[in-house]
């Protein structure tokens, strides 16, 4: 903890030099920390977007699947008329 505060005491990025160490301490993890937060959040945004993209496709290719194996009503409806006129 004491070589971080003497590093952050001759650091430009804290603004205020006025302020005692804990201060600047305190307010340059803040700044570091909402840097670290709001890229992670543009990362897991850019993943849900896919992961979204991804179940979307696949449901159609499924829903797509599940049709074309389902029995034509047309060639039940043929197959009883044609048992009942011969």
């Amino acid at each position: 903890m004491g070589q971080i505060l003497n590093v952050l005491q001759y650091s430009i990025i804290t603004k205020e030099r006025r302020k005692d160490d804990n201060s600047r301490f305190w307010a340059t993890y803040e700044k570091v920390s909402t840097e670290y937060d709001n890229d992670l959040v543009k990362q897991m945004h850019n993943d849900i977007n896919i992961i979204l993209t991804f179940g979307g496709l696949l449901s159609t290719v499924i829903a797509t699947f599940i049709v074309g194996m389902q029995p034509n009503p047309g060639d039940t409806t043929n197959a009883l008329l044609f048992q009942l006129i011969y």
